[in-house]
């Protein structure tokens, strides 16, 4: 038995390196997709774990993390189960929202009563499944265009850590990325497109356009591209457009709405973009999304990486599945033309912004997500001065044990400085 054991032990290191260095590699092929999904749900707990963490602790200092534009939501969805109206500032009838997550935060309002901690807890729940279901589509849009099994994994991870940021902000992206790569799979099914895949590109269009309007800038360029591609007989095409426009009917229905409730199909947000009447492209903004949020870095990665991937697949075998590779490049030029249209307006600041709300509620979370959000800010410039150290004769900061709030900071000749108080 010693002679046996000896004589395995000998043939384990008679044993080719190139063997032993395959043992590693196709365990990780063989658990490989099982490890990426392990790790994108755990980077989808980590990146809400904020939430939960303050709301465990009693803290209310996660409203900072939320956008803006979520308490604007937030006021109006509270309007409208408080009062029946849709409303802003208590008196002004307002669409100037994208519909779909509207009525999530809505529905969030209306099973928890109030906006407390287990609505936002329900809110973050909500951003969990959305970042896990990105990683899932993302995967499957990825073998739908032809990537392998391991590479349609690695894309849909770097997909997914890329937008988890993005997906935990309270805004519409929630559901609107998720929807949008349901979308892009429907499109990227290989065989023909018959009356009930026209009917359900339709619906699943719809729920696109409605959790982000202007995914339905989407739509005409699939329907060129399939005219183009495929080309049709008129009478096929007009049977296929009229089961796609029936199953869709949710976007006109919400368009007629939108005309009885404030005399146009577009959002007031939309129309006041209208007002804008210098062209040009606009460089601060640009420069402001791009370092100054959250998209600046997601586009800087995932848009390259996209460009590349796509151009890596068709390199590697062009013919094979030439309609999902051209429906991947159309989503690639339906992403320019959306950044390039924004880019092309300087109109960031949403003219609600300025109504007077007269909503207990709303002044509550505007107050604590404002006042968080400038504490941190005003914190820190507040240590830059005390770390430069303040000018002979200017006025110090105040604060002792409280949150201070820079009220006044000058830049002159001698130097920087504050005026502040403790609140």
């Amino acid at each position: 038995m010693v002679g046996s054991a000896r004589g395995a032990h000998s043939s384990d290191d008679d044993r080719p390196a190139s063997d032993t260095l395959q043992i590693p590699w196709a365990w990780l092929a063989q658990h490989g997709p099982a490890l990426a999904r392990l790790c994108v749900y755990v980077t989808a707990i980590l990146v809400a774990g904020p939430f939960f963490y303050h709301v465990a602790h009693g803290s209310n200092a996660f409203l900072g993390l939320l956008e803006d534009d979520h308490y604007y939501y937030a006021i109006v969805a509270d309007n409208l189960i408080r009062a029946g109206k849709l409303t802003y500032d208590g008196a002004t009838i307002t669409n100037g929202f994208h519909p779909l997550w509207f009525a999530v935060v809505a529905l969030l309002r209306a099973l928890f009563g109030r906006f407390g901690s287990a609505f936002f807890v329900a809110l973050t729940v909500v951003s969990v499944v959305a970042i896990a279901a990105t990683y899932e589509l993302g995967r499957v849009f990825a073998l739908k265009i032809g990537a392998s099994r391991g590479t349609a994994v690695v894309a849909a991870a770097a997909y997914s850590f890329g937008t988890a940021q993005l997906l935990t902000n309270g805004m519409e992206c929630v559901i609107a990325v998720p929807l949008f790569m349901w979308l892009l799979i429907e499109l990227a099914e290989p065989g023909t497109v018959t009356i009930r895949r026209a009917a359900k590109l339709g619906f699943v269009s719809s729920l696109a356009i409605l959790a982000r309007l202007d995914i339905a800038l989407l739509v005409p360029l699939f329907i060129a591209a399939f005219v183009v591609i495929v080309r049709p007989a008129a009478g096929r095409f007009i049977r296929l457009l009229l089961a796609f426009c029936a199953a869709g009917s949710l976007v006109p229905i919400y368009a007629i709405a939108n005309v009885l409730l404030v005399g146009s199909p577009l959002p007031v947000s939309a129309v006041a973009k209208r007002l804008i009447t210098t062209p040009g492209f606009s460089i601060a903004y640009a420069r402001g999304i791009a370092f100054g949020t959250m998209y600046g870095t997601t586009i800087g990665f995932m848009l390259p990486l996209g460009v590349l991937a796509w151009l890596g697949l068709v390199w590697k075998d062009r013919g094979s599945q030439p309609y999902a590779r051209f429906v991947c490049g159309l989503t690639l030029v339906y992403t320019f033309i959306f950044f390039g249209l924004n880019a092309l307006s300087g109109w960031i600041v949403f003219g609600w912004y300025a109504f007077p709300d007269r909503s207990g509620a709303g002044r509550r979370l505007l107050r604590s997500a404002r006042s968080l959000r400038n504490d941190r800010r005003q914190h820190a410039r507040v240590h830059e001065l005390r770390s430069q150290g303040s000018p002979e004769g200017a006025p110090r900061v105040v604060c002792d044990g409280g949150h201070c709030r820079d009220r006044d900071v000058r830049v002159g000749r001698t130097g920087v400085a504050a005026r502040g108080d403790c609140v």
